[in-house]
């Protein structure tokens, strides 16, 4: 089963990691704006990162660098079939 989103259509493991996602990069924002430190433990980030970009490390470090990247045209490049589909190129869109 899937489900839309704007980005795409993902299933329901897909869908939690998107949320993840959101919460974490917003909590950075907020955490940023206020002059406070934001660094989120592995065990979070690991799992949210390897299912949505599976390409890059699975490291708070690179999910933020990748999100700020391409966050300059509005777009992301993230993965939103299930992992056991993944052929293993990077999304354009």
């Amino acid at each position: 089963m899937r489900a839309f989103h704007a980005s795409g259509l993902f299933d329901a493991e897909g869908y939690v990691a998107l949320g993840c996602l959101e919460t974490l990069l917003h909590g950075w924002d907020v955490a940023s704006g206020l002059g406070l430190p934001f660094d989120p433990a592995d065990d979070i980030v690991q799992p949210v990162a390897a299912r949505l970009v599976p390409w890059l490390p699975s490291t708070w470090t690179a999910l933020l660098a990748h999100a700020r990247l391409d966050s300059k045209d509005d777009s992301w490049r993230i993965l939103t079939t299930p992992l056991n589909e993944w052929n293993g190129r990077i999304p354009n869109d």
